[in-house]
């Protein structure tokens, strides 16, 4: 049985290694345990979502319960392929478990020294006699462990590292490293039995299907295949082969082990990482063969699950019939798996604001209510859970911070740095990952995410008067971060982290107010990155030219977009003119939606120096930006700018009062929609109900 739950395993996750468990288990068919047939496990998730958080704890869970290994494909190298992370594997399997013993995988330990020869393809019997001869060699344990670890290279050194071997710089791997020192700390079984690995060499002929190819031939052609790395298909012949080796030396170890009758669970393989080149090319390749294997093999699986992490690459093409879903509220039961499909996949969710509040509870330690709290790192994070984590790490640190949350973004993460980032730094890189931080540039970046769709990007590296430095040619490295294939609330946290740093590129231009416009908006960056994405989509000021009927007056959802790109720019007139002009035409509701668009729109920040002003004094610092004639054009002014604060992601807790005007205000506007009030009424109880939360 797995091990029980670990008291840092992470938040929301304890569903997950319900699910892997299951997947796990063994049931009993005529009075010993059976494999079934599963797809292979996907788990995908952003950058800090959680996805090697969950690979380590289900690590602890099965570490001295059953054989398991771990390969992370974002550390390995172009020089790895499928038999470097195989051999890996392989090794990793051969740790001493309670009941399980030590897993051995002889068939492909056979076809990885035959591939370590030096072979003469012109000549065919001397090729053949050169197999024989290294295979006719007993062999104990650990030397066959040394095969599997110079075939594995550099794949495995991060898994020596880890068990307190420490990975040569040279080029030939592991240096100093004895055969007792790999055996002791990774298998920690005594010399004994020696094997001949010439007995395992029959199978390359059979292969367990009836096959007929001479197997001597098989293994030569391997050796060869190895040799001629660029010549097509090459590749895919040796992971096939080596695919069917090892699948059929672990179902033979659970067979013909001592316990066989008590191993109740499968062996566990983790893949961490798996959307590089690599990650997708082992994957496919491993569910291609898996399921041929699985359908024409009389003895059944192989008892092996298989838990990937990905970020929505390696499933983005494939087809519906190939992936089943597990959904989240149903309790991660298992979907309808007959027939079964190539792929299980489980999106990783945000954290609910039940979870947060949990989470709060329990790393805080703080009293009284905490919903004020809660729904403030809720609505900035989306209930990321890295994210999620540094915030409430530095509510502890930071007591008297916690009613602001744009300023524990400021203080540092940790204690222990000379040069410590701050929290919302540390954020980004948490978002962005390793590998994105030194392949994008950065400013490019930051200008990109005022953009709320990919092709309205695409408008800022074009022309003449282009704002991105590399034009479009890192474009799709962008598009990627920003519009991943995985989607939640990563790519909209990332988006307003950045907008931030995009501000400060004109520190001595920041207004007073957060949102104000500069006198002259296209000085600034941000002013002419959003001033662009407002040209583009209003092309019309109604401010300086009304419309020329009525009908052009209509809030659709192309006209709120092009709003919301004026209002991040600072202009107040034209959004509260077009909203007001709008009033009592069509249906409240929808005008209600298109303002609701429009409000989300971002706030540049405000220079350091100046003094923070309530909710309600920033509100009317913006409303002065807006015209003063018209019936409802006060009202819609007021009602504009405190939506836009109270919406603000980083806005604090006293937002009571601001809430009660909107109510007010929203009540104020029913006689302009006599025969179609009463989602105005519903709106303005919700801003009622909501002051009776805040300060």
């Amino acid at each position: 049985m797995l091990m029980p739950p670990v008291s840092d395993s992470p938040l929301g996750q304890e569903w997950l290694f319900d699910l892997v468990r299951g997947l796990m288990l063994r049931p009993e068919r005529g009075q010993r345990p059976a494999t079934r047939a599963l797809p292979i496990l996907v788990v995908e998730g952003a950058h800090g979502g959680g996805k090697t958080q969950l690979l380590a704890g289900l690590e602890k869970r099965a570490d001295q319960r059953v054989p398991w290994a771990r390969v992370d494909f974002g550390t390995l190298g172009a020089q790895d392929g499928a038999a470097q992370v195989l051999s890996s594997l392989a090794f990793q399997l051969g740790r001493s478990t309670p009941v399980y013993g030590e897993l051995e995988c002889p068939r492909l330990t056979t076809g990885l020294k035959a591939m370590q020869l030096k072979l003469k393809p012109d000549r065919r019997d001397a090729a053949r006699a050169a197999v024989v001869e290294a295979l006719g060699e007993e062999r104990d344990r650990a030397a066959l462990q040394e095969i599997l670890r110079e075939s594995a290279g550099t794949a495995l050194d991060v898994v020596l590292a880890a068990s307190g071997v420490s990975p040569s710089t040279s080029a030939g791997g592991l240096a100093n490293v004895t055969v007792d020192a790999l055996r002791d700390r990774l298998t920690r079984r005594p010399r004994g039995r020696r094997i001949v690995l010439g007995r395992y060499q029959d199978w390359y002929g059979h292969r367990g299907r009836g096959l007929t190819h001479n197997s001597l031939d098989v293994l030569v052609d391997l050796n060869q295949w190895n040799a001629n790395p660029r010549v097509e298909g090459n590749g895919q012949k040796i992971g096939e082969l080596l695919w069917d080796a090892f699948l059929t030396d672990l179902r033979e170890g659970f067979d013909s082990a001592r316990h066989s009758k008590d191993l109740s669970q499968s062996a566990l393989i983790l893949l961490d990482d798996v959307d590089t080149a690599l990650g997708v090319s082992f994957l496919n390749g491993l569910a291609a063969v898996r399921g041929a294997l699985d359908i024409g093999n009389r003895h059944g699986p192989a008892p092996v699950v298989f838990a990937a992490t990905s970020r929505g690459v390696l499933l983005a093409h494939a087809l519906p019939g190939e992936v089943a879903e597990v959904d989240r509220q149903e309790r991660g039961a298992l979907p309808p798996l007959d027939p079964v499909p190539a792929w299980l996949r489980v999106r990783l969710p945000d954290l609910t604001a039940a979870e947060i509040s949990q989470a709060l509870t329990e790393r805080t330690h703080r009293e009284g209510d905490e919903s004020q709290l809660t729904t403030m790192i809720t609505d900035l994070t989306g209930g990321h859970p890295a994210s999620v984590s540094l915030l409430l790490t530095a509510v502890a640190r930071h007591p008297g911070l916690w009613s602001e949350p744009a300023a524990l973004l400021d203080v540092p993460a940790t204690t222990t740095e000379i040069d410590p980032v701050g929290v919302g730094t540390l954020m980004e890189r948490v978002l962005l990952g390793t590998d994105t931080q030194t392949r994008v540039n950065r400013d490019d970046l930051e200008i990109c995410a005022v953009a709320v769709r990919r092709q309205h990007a695409l408008w800022l590296g074009t022309g003449d008067d282009a704002l991105l430095a590399g034009g479009l040619a890192g474009f799709d490295d962008i598009d990627r971060v920003l519009w991943p294939q995985v989607s939640g609330a990563a790519p909209v946290l990332l988006r307003r982290l950045l907008l931030r740093d995009l501000a400060l590129h004109d520190k001595d231009r920041l207004p007073a107010v957060e949102g104000l416009p500069d006198p002259d908006g296209s000085v600034t960056l941000w002013g002419q990155a959003f001033g662009r994405m407002r040209q583009n989509t209003l092309p019309k000021r109604f401010a300086e030219e009304p419309p020329d009927s009525a009908q052009d007056t209509a809030l659709t959802a192309e006209i709120a977009t092009g709003l919301y790109y004026a209002l991040a720019s600072g202009d107040l007139e034209e959004v509260v003119t077009r909203f007001d002009l709008a009033v009592g035409l069509g249906s409240s509701a929808s005008w209600l939606s298109a303002l609701g668009t429009v409000v989300r729109a971002p706030r540049r920040r405000r220079a350091p120096a100046t003094p923070a002003l309530s909710p309600m004094d920033q509100m009317r610092a913006l409303a002065s930006q807006a015209p003063s004639m018209g019936r409802s054009t006060r009202h819609v002014a007021e009602l504009v700018a405190a939506l836009w604060v109270v919406n603000d992601p980083f806005l604090g807790n006293r937002r009571r009062i601001l809430h009660r005007h909107i109510a007010h205000v929203l009540t104020g506007l029913v006689d302009r929609w006599p025969l179609d009030n009463e989602s105005l009424y519903e709106t303005a109880q919700r801003h009622e109900d909501a002051a009776g939360r805040w300060s």
